[in-house]
């Protein structure tokens, strides 16, 4: 075998570990997504559903439907953990609250959504994201660590994970915790603004750990 050829064997048999960690990590969470499938849409309807509906004049959340919005998603943020019946039910509560011309834009971001992961249930992060979700819900791949690299993805760990009530060993790491602690002071501050008249701007940041993830 000519030096040339061996190097590139060797190199492709040391790689080879990495391919199936990464294949079997990436199967892993999506068949935890699955599992999670409400608690994903949730997040997306709430967090890219309302940023779709505030690009408009039309489709803007007015101050009754925030006020609406906080009864339904304030509970939340002191819930230690999120089944899918309890995501299924917010769900429900939160769709008869859009108005039909403001579920439009947000079955438009869900779809933005579906279409950044392939199409397909990959992902955290979702938007986002994700439940983000901290570590990329709705992004196409398992959590990434604090410092960027992939951390071990535990599925029982993060069972029924609240995306409202982030954990520091959960989706991301400390990094994608601090990211989902700022999305929902972003969206949480947002609403009470929007509720009492005030003027308000939803900017929720996205990136690692902060996207919103989703789908239906």
């Amino acid at each position: 075998m000519r030096p040339l050829t061996r190097m590139l064997a060797v190199g492709l048999i040391a790689a080879l570990p990495v391919s199936i960690a990464v294949a079997q990590g990436s199967s892993a969470f999506t068949k935890f997504r699955d599992q999670h499938k409400y608690t994903f849409q949730l997040r997306t309807m709430v967090t890219s559903g309302m940023m779709e509906c505030e690009r408009s004049p039309a489709t803007k959340i007015k101050p009754a439907q925030a006020k609406q919005f906080l009864t339904v998603l304030k509970p939340l943020r002191t819930q230690p953990k999120l089944t899918q019946d309890q995501a299924k039910a917010a769900i429900q509560k939160v769709q008869r609250i859009y108005e039909a011309k403001q579920l439009a834009a947000v079955d438009k971001a869900i779809q933005q959504s579906r279409n950044r992961r392939g199409g397909g249930g990959g992902s955290p992060g979702g938007g986002g994201g994700a439940p983000g979700a901290g570590g990329r819900p709705g992004g196409g791949g398992p959590p990434g660590g604090s410092t960027g690299a992939r951390a071990p993805f535990d599925p029982n760990k993060l069972k029924n994970f609240n995306p409202f009530n982030p954990k520091k060993d959960g989706f991301g790491g400390e990094r994608g915790y601090e990211r989902n602690v700022q999305r929902n002071k972003s969206l949480f501050s947002f609403l009470e603004a929007r509720a009492a008249g005030k003027a308000a701007k939803l900017d929720i940041p996205s990136g690692p750990g902060g996207r919103p993830g989703g789908g239906r």
